[in-house]
């Protein structure tokens, strides 16, 4: 038996020379099990992570001898990741913000058994933004007055920036703040200036856009004029 495990027969034999004869065969039988191996999550980056960002996970599978295959990286949410030994970690992009833990499993070779790590904890943050009230009516030339609603997820903090789009041509839309620190729940004012020039008995999507990083998230509201 050259790899694996199970049962091997060992036979000796002695096939005899012009001095002595042929030795009756002796037959020997042994139990061959795979070596340990050990699997370990290293590192876990970035931790926390906002929603979307890939979060780069380091394993390592250690043995008496040289393991090959792969790894898999689990989530406690179901996301998942996997490379050879080698590469030494995967990649996960987390859509959700909740807490979540990660093992790494290796599934053995034909001379190492399969192995799995201990839990690794991982962090994922976000941001949620709303405006109230969803539609306004006015006349041209007046201003509409919407507010925003930005609330942390999962323990988010930092600063968003907030933008508008969407308004008549010729308008003005102002929030203040633009820009606010997610440290809890936090408020915005969007007054809206329509041009005397907005077509009368139009009603304009409006786009309010919080921003922090590469992480955007928007509401939706609509303006009519009258």
């Amino acid at each position: 038996m050259m790899s694996g495990s199970g049962a091997c027969t060992l036979t000796a034999s002695q096939a005899g020379n012009s001095d002595y004869p042929p030795a009756p065969n002796v037959v020997q039988y042994v139990i061959a099990s795979k070596a340990s191996s050990a699997t370990a999550i290293s590192s876990v980056s970035p931790n926390p992570s906002i929603a979307t960002q890939l979060v780069k996970i380091s394993f390592a599978v250690t043995a008496n001898g040289t393991a090959t295959g792969n790894v898999m990286v689990t989530a406690s949410t179901g996301e998942y990741c996997s490379a050879a030994i080698a590469a030494g970690n995967c990649s996960i992009q987390f859509n959700t913000a909740v807490n979540r833990t990660m093992t790494a499993s290796y599934s053995g070779d034909a001379f190492f058994s399969a192995s799995t790590s201990a839990a690794a904890n991982q962090s994922v943050r976000d941001f949620a933004i709303s405006a109230t009230p969803s539609t306004v009516t006015i006349s041209s030339g007046k201003a509409a007055s919407y507010t925003l609603t930005v609330r942390p997820l999962n323990g988010m903090t930092g600063q968003v920036v907030l933008s508008c789009s969407g308004a008549p041509t010729g308008s003005i839309c102002s929030i203040s703040p633009s820009t606010i620190a997610v440290t809890g729940t936090a408020k915005a004012t969007v007054t809206l200036s329509a041009s005397k020039r907005s077509r009368h008995g139009t009603t304009f999507p409006l786009t309010f856009r919080a921003t922090t990083g590469r992480i955007s998230h928007a509401a939706g509201v609509s303006l009519t004029v009258k």
